[in-house]
């Protein structure tokens, strides 16, 4: 019987490889079948991070790409011969479309099949609207996704498929149980504006008149210039709380993070394709306050799971926060609630057969 060849897979990733779109492609590439694929992960940005991608050869472009439209020509050109050496069956581009424009081009020029993903629920550019056709299969990751892409890029629409994510799972040993000693208010995003680190912050001080052993330790880094992170410094100085507020940085163990932390918030206001860090901390026994931005209600589905508050609403934060520290068996009940919904509904194993098929579908459709 003759073995059928491995499918040729180049994943494309145009962030800094510190994001929620990084950390989904390396649970995804680590469960991934190295008999039937042979991925290889591209960065386009020749300083993002790139060792968290398991056993995937990766490449790196030797300057950075796709930032400017009126380089998107020589781009192209450049991530052309790329393709050329690299002979993939099939294109995947794991963050967005915008920021992939040359990849797509260069990849339409050889005939080679793109999967998209739809990261961020923002509404599309025309160049984007016009790109979409090219590819073969466009990826939301969530249903509300599935829902605004068919309407905003009406070409394209029957091409969009809703495909779970791949999610860092926490065994049950490593689950919090209970409180010890200080209250631990946690945040799991980089430094990064929209992120709501600054309405938090602004929250720390009415939360901590009503429970002055409350903390508040963030783990992310500064993205950018650093300026933001600088500002949220400033504030925390401004507020007093220089005592109570920990900036952790990078966190490799999201596992062992979230393990010292009694409630996660997740305050951000951007137009999230998802959000990550809200699933890792139900896994990990944490309970949730989030705001009501991107595809929440999918997944904390009711008040049992967590609580939902307006974005950019100090006021709102703290009131959900106090309210649980002054109800710890409520908060106990509702991190288990949320531990068991996350468990039985956040499969990453369904989302990487689902991605192999997509594959393979792309694959096959170049030989016809």
């Amino acid at each position: 019987m003759k073995r059928r060849r491995r499918c040729r897979v180049l994943i494309v990733e145009t962030g800094s490889g510190l994001g929620g779109s990084a950390r989904a492609l390396g649970e995804m590439l680590r469960g991934f079948d190295g008999r039937r694929f042979d991925a290889t992960v591209l960065f386009t940005k020749p300083d993002a991070a790139s060792d968290r991608m398991g056993s995937a050869r990766i490449l790196k472009t030797a300057r950075a790409v796709g930032r400017s439209p009126r380089r998107w020509p020589a781009d192209m050109m450049y991530l052309r011969r790329m393709l050329r050496d690299a002979r993939p069956d099939v294109v995947h581009l794991n963050n967005e479309l915008y920021s992939s424009v040359p990849v797509i081009l260069a990849a339409a020029l050889m005939r080679i099949p793109v999967v998209c993903h739809l990261r961020s629920q923002r509404r599309p550019t025309r160049i984007e609207r016009l790109l979409a056709p090219l590819c073969r299969r466009l990826v939301a990751i969530s249903f509300e996704g599935q829902k605004y892409f068919r309407r905003r890029l009406a070409g394209a629409g029957r091409k969009i498929e809703m495909v779970q994510d791949s999610f860092v799972r926490i065994p049950e040993r490593l689950v919090k149980r209970g409180m010890k000693g200080s209250v631990t208010i946690g945040m799991t995003s980089n430094l990064v504006r929209g992120k709501g680190h600054e309405t938090v912050i602004s929250a720390m001080p009415r939360i901590m008149r009503a429970h002055p052993e409350a903390r508040l330790k963030i783990a992310g880094c500064a993205v950018g210039d650093g300026s933001y992170a600088e500002e949220l410094r400033e504030r925390v100085g401004r507020l007093g709380l220089g005592g109570a507020v920990e900036f952790a940085g990078w966190v490799d163990d999201i596992a062992g993070f979230l393990r010292g932390v009694d409630i996660l918030v997740d305050a951000s206001r951007l137009p999230e394709g998802y959000r990550h860090t809200i699933v890792e901390a139900m896994q990990a026994g944490a309970a949730v306050v989030a705001s009501a931005t991107g595809p929440v209600r999918e997944i904390i589905r009711s008040q049992a799971e967590g609580v939902i508050v307006p974005p950019a609403d100090s006021e709102a934060i703290a009131e959900a926060v106090c309210m649980l520290l002054d109800n710890p068996r409520v908060m106990r009940e509702m991190a288990r609630t949320a531990r068991e919904a996350a468990v039985s509904r956040f499969q990453s194993r369904e989302g990487i057969r689902r991605m192999g098929e997509l594959y393979r579908e792309a694959a096959l459709s170049r030989r016809v």
